[in-house]
């Protein structure tokens, strides 16, 4: 693994477990409880495994679809198509 790929990765998954932690455990509990959509016994480290599972597909990836990987606007674009195609089968 080369250190562009251990960059990549850790900015995919620091952002992602803290905002997932919060959203999912702490400010919509309640919500995703009355739903009945988790287990009562939640099992964090499957939710981390599959952040770094994706965390790391996205690592592999990037610099294989953009030209200059370290531009900002690269990287805006490139999350704007992956969450186009992953939303719009959903809407």
């Amino acid at each position: 693994m080369g250190r562009s790929f251990v960059l990549a990765l850790l900015s995919y998954l620091v952002p992602t477990f803290l905002l997932g932690y919060v959203w999912h455990l702490m400010l919509f509990a309640g919500t995703y409880h009355a739903l009945g959509i988790y287990r009562p016994d939640v099992i964090i480290p499957f939710g981390f495994l599959s952040m770094l599972l994706q965390g790391s597909v996205f690592a592999a990836v990037y610099p294989r679809l953009v030209r200059s990987p370290g531009a900002l606007a690269s990287g805006m674009r490139f999350a704007a198509g992956i969450f186009t195609n992953l939303t719009r089968d959903h809407l």
